[in-house]
């Protein structure tokens, strides 16, 4: 699904950030990969994480052993929260549609949780941590996602229940986060209570849940993109600008004014570099 690309709070200077990267997934597995990302680590500073719908599995260094390699896995999060780097990093980041076809174990009960990674993705978990003693921490990005690209595409699965999802999602992403639950379970051909299960499995979050959190990023590009307040109200159902207002707010720490200026603002990233070429926006 192309239609739909999450953004962070800083997506104007992230790329321009040498302690953090993104590279885009191999063709196969751009319908289920948002993105391959490494940290390089080192003392840092918080930065605003606001909720973007995906899941992370995040290969680190091991605090135990010197040559060893430990993983985490972060749900779907609706809160904000300030993160800070402290020690090199790789990672894999899913859609919400597409983490489930490669867990060995359901999703149900990882909304805001941080966890083991290898409780719910055993397979991909230890191929990549194998990969990593075999070649350290040495081995430029590019190898990393090529590694964690071939281990994905031999665990990708098509089953019924995944298909499912997909089609919820993308009748969800088409209304910007305003289809309701009956329009949902109707596109995809299920019971309004079995896509409940069914969400709640592959991505372990709620559909009223999820649809709050992708108007917002819907919101949120549409801030980025210069549209209007009391446009972007009317387009994605609003009762009014004061409801909008606390609904980004709630996601995003702040107003959208703010938001945009913080978006703007090197000194919110770490060693970043001046962006130009923004469009200013009408608030």
């Amino acid at each position: 699904m192309r239609l739909y690309r999450p953004r962070t709070a800083f997506p104007l200077t992230a790329s321009f950030s040498p302690v953090y990267t993104e590279s885009a997934p191999c063709e196969a597995l751009r319908p289920y990969v948002c993105c391959f990302w490494s940290g390089a680590g080192g003392p840092g500073h918080g930065r605003l994480v606001v909720p973007d719908t995906c899941m992370d599995i995040i290969f680190r260094p091991s605090c135990s052993s010197p040559d060893g390699v430990e993983s985490c896995f972060c749900g779907i999060s609706d809160a904000p929260f300030s993160s800070v780097k402290t020690a090199p990093s790789f990672g894999v980041r899913f859609y919400f549609w597409s983490a489930g076809m490669f867990a060995d174990a359901p999703l149900s009960g990882s909304f805001n949780a941080f966890e083991d990674a290898p409780r719910r993705f055993p397979s991909f978990c230890r191929e990549m941590e194998a990969w990593f003693s075999r070649h350290g921490w040495d081995a430029p990005p590019a190898r990393r996602q090529a590694a964690a690209e071939g281990i994905l595409l031999r665990l990708l699965s098509r089953d019924a229940s995944c298909r499912t999802v997909r089609q919820a999602a993308y009748t969800l992403l088409r209304s910007g986060g305003t289809a309701d639950l009956g329009t949902l379970s109707m596109d995809a051909g299920v019971g309004m209570r079995q896509l409940e299960r069914l969400l709640d499995r592959e991505a372990g979050v709620s559909p009223k849940c999820l649809a709050r959190m992708v108007r917002y990023q819907c919101v949120w590009q549409e801030l980025l993109a210069g549209e209007r307040v009391l446009d972007i109200v009317a387009r994605y159902r609003f009762t009014d600008q004061s409801h909008l207002l606390r609904d980004f707010k709630r996601f995003h720490t702040m107003t959208p004014r703010h938001a945009l200026d913080a978006a703007r603002n090197v000194a919110f990233l770490q060693d970043a570099v001046p962006f130009s070429g923004y469009t200013e926006t009408h608030l």
